[in-house]
């Protein structure tokens, strides 16, 4: 029997998203959001990987709509495994951290 035939779509190994550790970039927000943040970009990442969210405006769709439920404002989230930015916040509401190879740039304005 070949490798390939070994291969069944969506058999993919099993990933602990707990483990991943989130690397900072950028910080200037309170504990409590900061935790909040990071287990919404692992929870997305997590459905990403299950293949429940397909791009990632998806995980940012998802995300936005659970922090805007939990912390009122207007946040923004992006998404990539390559990207720069300049952008005006709140005090104490951004955050940019990766997961793996992932970016996520979080933060409220307005």
């Amino acid at each position: 029997m070949s490798k390939l035939e070994n291969l069944k779509v969506g058999s993919q190994k099993e990933k602990d998203f707990e483990i991943i550790e989130a690397r900072f970039t950028y910080l200037d927000m309170e504990d409590k959001k900061r935790d909040f943040c990071i287990d919404l970009a692992k929870q997305a990442y997590k459905k990403k990987y299950d293949l429940e969210l397909k791009y990632y405006r998806d995980m940012a769709k998802f995300m936005k709509e659970e922090l805007d439920k939990k912390f009122e404002g207007s946040w923004h989230i992006i998404i990539g495994t390559h990207f720069g930015s300049f952008c005006t916040y709140e005090v104490k509401c951004i955050a940019l951290f990766w997961l793996e190879h992932l970016g996520f740039l979080i933060f409220k304005h307005g």
